[in-house]
């Protein structure tokens, strides 16, 4: 600390530099901080149309008796490289048909209630239900990835 108090150029490169490192640690947090909120908001709103989307479409066949509408629209789901998890159930909620690559172990209840998976945290859970010409078919609950943000 000698050498701030003896020279005026190493007070003035002092004074200078360590707001400056302090502005430049801030920026680099905040950005880090904010682009993964961003992030988390950009999956949980994919999530959720995904589930909207596919509910009407599954909705739809159900109601037609349109079984190959139903795996057509299950098939789109599953081509998002972000979906992890799909699941579309009945109006008993019984598994109609699943997509579940990783394996991921979960609760049926825990599930419809938009909460996360036991062995897997960084998947991101939308529940729809599937409703069409006021009539309640099932849920859908789509489970989007976030291995791309975090």
């Amino acid at each position: 600390m000698d050498l701030f108090k003896k020279s005026l150029q190493a007070t003035l490169i002092g004074r200078f530099l360590i707001p400056l490192l302090a502005i430049s640690l801030f920026g680099i947090f905040y950005y880090a901080f904010n682009q993964q909120s961003a992030g988390r908001e950009a999956s949980n709103q994919n999530a959720r149309l995904l589930a909207e989307t596919l509910s009407f479409s599954v909705g739809a066949g159900l109601n037609d008796g349109n079984f190959d509408l139903v795996q057509t629209s299950f098939n789109w789901a599953k081509g998002d490289p972000a979906v992890a998890f799909v699941l579309i159930l009945d109006e008993s909620n019984k598994t109609i048909i699943e997509h579940n690559p990783r394996a991921l172990t979960y609760d049926l209840a825990t599930l419809m209630r938009k909460e996360a998976f036991d062995d897997a945290k960084d998947i991101v859970l939308a529940t729809h239900p599937i409703e069409y010409k006021d009539r309640k078919l099932g849920t859908t609950i789509v489970g989007v990835s976030m291995s791309s943000v975090l």
